[in-house]
């Protein structure tokens, strides 16, 4: 039985669609809206008892990002939650087996994507600490107060000492994804061996970030192409500075990287072809599960009678929203 919950409804009638060449770099008005897909298809399990927990993100809501017409399918009872240090939503499914068809989990919306620029915010004690702390991967270390004390200035602005940052991360690490080690968010592999995926990148600079006392945040999505439809085949992440005179600033270092001719851009602006998932690292699911806290939380997290599993497919598209 297919067991389906509408969480709102209403779409948006926006069709303008902006790329990279189109955007207008001082004033971000330009959006793209389209709607996604995320699904998820556990295999048969015919042990008598066993407990299966699934959890999967929900899309974030906020100035830059409206969700309508989200609608979440399953094959067992489905929860929504939201945990409470990074206010991530969650969709949680429980059941016990046997489940000799298997189980799926189908979330689907439509997203209106605005050209991200600076958001001016001013945060709290509490906000600037949460963005300051260490996490598993991004710990504190001697490397990176050497790095700081090599590029950070410390008479310049904030918003200047972000940029030299942001060059330092773009010329020291390249986009690599051989070998072992890449793709963890991990700090202290990006700063001893330059290279990794968007993870890595925008993990070594916020630890050199948090080092000098910057706040930083590190979000997480998938981003769309320039066609009208298509799967996707992996998540794509980026991150944001604090500066008490501007507000958070976003960058894409990873994105600049490949497209050097977009490394101006990519500094305080981002492009509406994406789509944010969650923010935060060491993501404590809610429900409480079993095994440790969740490095980057985009795909799903399974466990079956307490153990994390990844025995299950997770398929991931687009199109035009209707």
């Amino acid at each position: 039985m297919m067991i389906s919950r509408t969480i709102n409804s209403g779409l948006s009638l926006a069709v303008s669609v902006a790329i990279f060449s189109g955007c207008n770099l001082g004033t971000p008005t330009q959006h793209r809206v389209f709607h996604f897909q995320y699904k998820v298809t556990i295999p048969p399990i015919d042990k008598v008892g066993s407990v299966i927990k699934l959890w999967v993100p929900l899309p974030r809501r906020d100035p830059y990002q409206t969700i309508t017409n989200l609608r979440i399918d399953g094959t067992a009872e489905i929860t929504i939650h939201v945990e409470p240090k990074y206010g991530n939503t969650i969709a949680h499914l429980a059941t016990v087996s046997p489940q000799p068809s298997g189980l799926d989990l189908n979330i689907s919306f439509d997203v209106t994507r605005k050209e991200q620029g600076i958001r001016p915010v001013a945060l709290d004690r509490d906000e600037i600490n949460l963005n300051l702390a260490p996490v598993s991967k991004v710990p504190r270390d001697s490397r990176f107060d050497d790095i700081a004390k090599s590029i950070i200035i410390p008479t310049k602005p904030t918003m200047e000492n972000g940029r030299l940052l942001y060059d330092f991360v773009r010329t020291h690490m390249d986009y690599d994804k051989s070998g072992e080690g890449w793709g963890q968010g991990d700090a202290i592999y990006a700063c001893d061996f330059g290279t990794g995926n968007c993870s890595d990148y925008h993990s070594l600079f916020n630890a050199v970030a948090r080092t000098v006392n910057i706040p930083t945040r590190f979000l997480i999505g998938f981003t769309v192409n320039d066609e009208k439809k298509g799967s996707i085949q992996g998540y794509h992440c980026w991150t944001e500075f604090y500066a008490p005179d501007k507000g958070w600033i976003p960058v894409d270092i990873s994105e600049a990287d490949k497209h050097p001719e977009f490394e101006d851009y990519l500094f305080g602006h981002l492009d509406p072809n994406r789509v944010l998932f969650t923010i935060g690292r060491d993501i404590e699911l809610v429900p409480t599960a079993q095994g440790e806290s969740v490095n980057i939380f985009i795909y799903p997290i399974l466990e079956i009678d307490g153990v994390r599993s990844n025995n299950y497919t997770a398929y991931f598209s687009f199109r035009p929203a209707n």
